[in-house]
């Protein structure tokens, strides 16, 4: 027996997810190193009524707006990455002066990303998808 996985922007687009992406200055909240490297965005994600806002970074080479699911791939990911303590986070993905800055960032767009999608059966969905 085969399952099909799907491709992420289709799941999304199943689902009703969208995203609405503005470019903007760099908040004051904004990393040290998205400073010089980035395009920032206010981006919108919405599903089943639900609705979540986030600060959004995207790298000079990519060209256009973030998609809706560029920002879900993102904080899926983000979500992943609430199981860590500090201390683990840290040594997974390296210590600087911004770890405990990123570590919080990091909880709140996966708090964000488990609010906008409440079902668990969902969040999987999501998470076994291709992007």
């Amino acid at each position: 027996m085969t399952t099909d996985t799907k491709q992420l922007p289709e799941l999304l687009n199943e689902l009703g997810v969208t995203a609405n992406a503005v470019r903007i200055d760099h908040p004051a909240s904004a990393p040290a190193w998205a400073l010089d490297r980035t395009a920032a965005y206010r981006v919108t994600v919405t599903y089943n009524k639900r609705r979540t806002s986030l600060f959004f970074y995207c790298g000079y080479g990519v060209k256009g707006k973030p998609s809706a699911a560029d920002v879900v791939y993102a904080l899926a990911r983000d979500y992943d990455s609430t199981a860590y303590t500090l201390q683990e986070f840290g040594d997974e993905f390296g210590w600087n002066s911004e770890t405990v800055d990123t570590y919080r960032a990091v909880k709140r767009n996966g708090a964000k990303f488990k609010r906008l999608f409440a079902a668990d059966d969902i969040r999987l969905s999501i998470a076994e998808s291709e992007y």
